[in-house]
């Protein structure tokens, strides 16, 4: 065994209330959707695509990327926001809001040590 650095994911569903909150692990995936059975978080409205965004990590870092959904995920870091569409990407950082129509997500992002198996 050997340590590694994981980085978890901390999602607060704030809007609409009651908030929803969620932990996961980037590496493994976290899609967002109106698909029941395709989706980690399910989002049950006519104007979210099945499958309408993905949360992931490449190289150490933690990405949100559209899935070529209809009306596209708006993402918000700091004062700036960026509209994603047609499959783009772009880096997650603590504090960051994205919203999905009229739903808004605020992300934790948190890192610990964690040992991996040689093989």
């Amino acid at each position: 065994y050997y340590p590694v650095i994981v980085p978890m994911l901390y999602i607060n569903l704030y809007k609409p209330k009651p908030q929803q909150k969620y932990v996961f692990d980037p590496e493994k995936g976290v899609t967002i959707g109106r698909s029941k059975s395709e989706n980690t978080i399910w989002l049950p409205k006519p104007t979210i695509s099945m499958k309408h965004c993905s949360i992931c990590v490449c190289e150490g870092r933690v990405y949100i990327q559209d899935e070529y959904s209809v009306n596209g995920t708006c993402v918000k870091k700091g004062r700036k926001k960026y509209q994603l569409m047609d499959g783009n990407r772009i880096e997650l950082e603590s504090g960051d809001r994205f919203y999905i129509d009229d739903v808004a997500f605020k992300v934790t992002i948190f890192y610990f040590q964690a040992m991996k198996r040689c093989r």
